[in-house]
């Protein structure tokens, strides 16, 4: 006589084996996806001491030297109008000084590169870092590079061609509107990246705010 098999029994054991994996899988997710977090909370830590560092540079640094770099170079036009040589050579040496700076971007940048961006739940966030690092500071750096390259290959060579850099004078006096026009190009310059800086300093701070907030809600 054949063996009475136990449906219900079978059951539940099929129904225990199901719930099993269900349940191990949750514990897994849940492990991964608190892997994930501290992960992420441990980007935003290093982020953060990047956008300390930056907000530092421009403020205590960049932007204040850049104002006088611009106001020497301002003195020296005046001087150089007035056909006073005399008196530029202070002005002249510090107008000729180039302070530039690049975002420290090594932690956005690896976290990028890895896909590890995506760990921020924040989508808005990651618009705001991504504008920031990308968009923002990739500008401050480009007007410093376009002032080197008009100070290297125009303002200096024609210094070099034109004037007699020990005694700062002009081997050919009428050439002084020439001069003073290639200055005016160059302050301009430095006062557009003057300002990139001062935007890349306010978005740094909103950007270090928001940060902070996060981390202290994920304490």
């Amino acid at each position: 006589m054949a063996k009475k098999i136990d449906w219900t029994n079978q059951f539940f054991n099929f129904l225990g084996v199901i719930l099993g994996v269900l349940l191990a899988f949750f514990i897994n997710e849940r492990a991964n996806s608190n892997k994930d977090r501290k992960e992420s909370l441990i980007i935003m830590e290093s982020l953060l001491g990047d956008l300390q560092e930056d907000i530092q540079a421009y403020e205590n640094f960049l932007i204040p030297q850049n104002k006088l770099i611009l106001q020497n170079l301002e003195n020296l036009l005046e001087l150089i109008n007035d056909g006073d040589y005399e008196n530029i050579d202070e002005p002249f040496s510090m107008a000729l000084q180039v302070e530039n700076y690049g975002p420290t971007s090594a932690t956005y940048t690896s976290t990028k590169s890895t896909g590890k961006l995506a760990l921020f739940e924040d989508i808005e966030l990651q618009k705001k870092l991504s504008n920031y690092y990308e968009s923002i500071a990739e500008e401050s750096v480009k007007k410093g590079e376009y002032q080197v390259q008009y100070f290297t290959s125009e303002l200096l060579a024609w210094l070099s061609n034109n004037m007699d850099l020990i005694s700062n004078q002009l081997y050919r006096p009428s050439d002084s509107g020439i001069f003073l026009n290639k200055l005016l190009v160059y302050s301009s310059l430095i006062d557009q990246k003057i300002v990139s800086y001062e935007i890349s300093l306010e978005k740094a701070k909103i950007l270090k705010e928001e940060l902070e907030k996060v981390l202290q809600e994920n304490k």
